[in-house]
């Protein structure tokens, strides 16, 4: 209605679009896999979406990533990923002869120009690292520096100053974590849909050094605040099938050690899975595809683990995981693959059931130790920033009303996690569950007048259940039970708590009398 359609004198009320909107929760249900393809022709450095195994092979063919993509499908047929070919770079050794004080050493790549000027007491050592920390900043994704190769994507141009000596243009052989990296940051547009991340081929075919490089590196990626993701590790090949249970250990706790993830954006997982036909194959492909069921049968409050979802598609394990193997993995928070027996109808046992029996994340906070702790921040952190996208350029008011509507969308999306599960409160009330601060308390006027208004919100994310303790009394026959409290806990006369299990997941039975 505009004021042309006013005819006759009066008040008159329309509705506005204006008000609160609806808060959307963000979906986490998107699996993003790595690898590399020998099919020249196969598209690269961009997301493609893979619907089947076969289609796969029709794209990308027999890829060193096949196995694990054959994995994905056999726990979740119905739900495809993205994956990512890793483009080839050309590769050229990179040398520096002599350095003098005032030198000055120039790369050019692609028109860019990178200058290093030589100080006191420069060495051609030092000089090249200044040179490849130049590179590796400036051009990320364009080139890199690998030890003392330059490596950068096919068709770029690249020129030296004279006191930089080039060697000639080779194509590799194989993808350095660098590539990896760089190819990650072309394909990883801004705005799309968040989930997991995984790199099943390249932990299976890198060493140590570079696993580490990796991980780190994906780890900035899915951390930074434009995405908000997941990124499940897998441990080395070398570890997966070492021949003695110590060595397996020592080496898997040597794969972690070099990872920083301060708020749990890495998970890692061991050993290998052996399919059908008895091939190695990473864990991560199976971990992705079992949270992205769970999530579609139940809740993404649920973590991709447990005895519920069995991986399919696989008859044993590189290395046999034992309840003792797992007891000095899993406070090292080191997911591990186990083959566990089952109950079945019948009263029959089924020998050797694969099932993921760790949700740990490699977390330096204890907060975000937890897998469906990383996932369930990750949901309302992209939920915010979706529902808060038209704040920007709106003027705030003398009155608070901006900050109230900015704080009535946050308490929208608090809530809606709440109502689903997602938010744990001691009450069961919003009060208990979350809290939203965006008014003076926490606004300057000097932050104000710099458009840069601050909202502040806290949540707890629901607990997950690890260890379930069972203690079982055996009384006297004289004994009054109905002096038990409802939980079962005797009111008096109770006997000495026994400690929390501290090693493998799962239930812990102790019985005792008093």
């Amino acid at each position: 209605m505009t004021y042309s359609d006013l005819k006759v004198p009066g008040s008159y009320i329309t509705e506005g679009q204006l008000g609160i909107s609806t808060p959307q929760m963000a979906d986490h249900s998107t699996v993003y896999m790595v690898g590399r393809s020998t099919v020249l022709a196969a598209p690269k450095n961009i997301c493609y979406y893979i619907e089947s195994a076969d289609d796969f092979f029709n794209v990308f063919g027999d890829s060193l990533s096949s196995p694990s993509v054959k994995l994905y499908f056999d726990q979740q047929p119905g739900l495809g990923f993205w994956f990512i070919n890793v483009d080839m770079r050309t590769e050229r050794t990179i040398s520096i002869a002599s350095v003098t004080p005032a030198d000055v050493f120039t790369l050019t790549i692609d028109g860019f120009s990178l200058t290093y000027t030589a100080l006191v007491g420069d060495t051609p050592t030092s000089v090249l690292g200044k040179l490849s920390e130049l590179v590796n900043s400036k051009l990320n994704h364009v080139a890199s520096v690998y030890g003392n190769k330059l490596r950068y994507l096919s068709g770029k141009t690249v020129t030296a100053s004279a006191t930089v000596t080039l060697g000639a243009a080779n194509t590799a052989t194989y993808p350095v974590a660098l590539d990896v990296v760089d190819s990650l940051k072309l394909a990883l547009v801004d705005n799309l849909r968040p989930g997991f991340l995984i790199a099943p081929e390249f932990y299976q075919s890198f060493g140590l050094v570079d696993r580490q490089l990796l991980a780190n590196g994906i780890e900035s990626l899915v951390s930074d605040n434009s995405r908000f993701w997941m990124h499940l590790m897998d441990c080395g090949l070398e570890v997966a099938t070492s021949d003695s249970g110590g060595g397996a250990i020592n080496l898997a706790l040597k794969d972690i050690s070099g990872i920083s993830t301060p708020r749990g954006h890495v998970a890692y997982y061991f050993p290998y899975w052996v399919n059908e036909v008895n091939q190695p194959v990473p864990m991560s492909a199976s971990v992705a595809a079992i949270a992205l069921k769970r999530y579609r049968n139940e809740s993404f409050i649920q973590p991709p683990a447990g005895e519920d979802y069995p991986v399919r598609g696989v008859v044993g394990q590189s290395y046999l995981v034992s309840y003792s193997a797992q007891a000095v993995l899993n406070p090292a928070n080191i997911n591990c693959g186990r083959m566990l027996t089952k109950q079945v109808s019948g009263g029959l046992r089924q020998v050797g059931v694969p099932v993921i029996y760790g949700a740990r994340t490699l977390a330096t906070d204890p907060n975000y130790r937890y897998v469906t702790t990383r996932v369930i921040m990750n949901v309302l952190e992209n939920s915010l920033r979706d529902t808060l996208r038209n704040v920007p350029f709106r003027t705030i008011d003398g009155v608070g009303v901006q900050m109230q509507r900015i704080t009535g969308l946050i308490t929208n999306v608090c809530e809606l996690m709440r109502s689903q599960g997602a938010l744990w409160s001691a009450t069961g009330t919003a009060e208990g569950a979350y809290r939203v601060v965006c008014d003076g308390t926490n606004n300057s006027p000097d932050m104000l007048d710099q458009g840069k208004p601050l909202a502040q919100v806290y949540v707890k994310p629901a607990p997950l259940i690890e260890f379930l303790q069972t203690i079982v009394y055996r009384v006297p026959l004289s004994f009054d039970l109905s002096s038990l409290g409802g939980s079962g806990a005797a009111t008096t006369g109770q006997p000495e708590a026994v400690a929390s299990p501290t090693g493998t997941p799962g239930t812990a039975s102790t019985s005792g009398s008093k």
